[in-house]
């Protein structure tokens, strides 16, 4: 019995077609990943930015005002006890 239909030829378009198709899903995946790659490393920038020059200095700002405060205490605490 031949089983010759139409329904089981297939053409070497069709075959080509079914490669691309594959090929645009493992482009989108190289795309997508770079992308990823690319967005995480101007995000680290950025944040690395953000934390260094704003956040830094005002850290800075308290951690010397911190410092002055303590050494005015101690100086005031030095000349207490001479004083008396």
């Amino acid at each position: 019995m031949a089983t010759n239909s139409i329904a089981d030829f297939k053409s070497t378009k069709s075959y080509v077609l079914e490669h691309t198709a594959s090929e645009k899903n493992a482009d989108f995946k190289d795309t997508f990943n770079c992308h990823l790659l690319l967005f995480d490393f101007f995000l680290f920038l950025f944040l690395y930015f953000v934390f260094d020059l704003v956040f830094g200095s005002f850290v800075r700002k308290k951690v010397i005002k911190l410092i002055n405060f303590k050494n005015k205490n101690e100086i005031n605490s030095a000349t207490s006890t001479l004083s008396r």
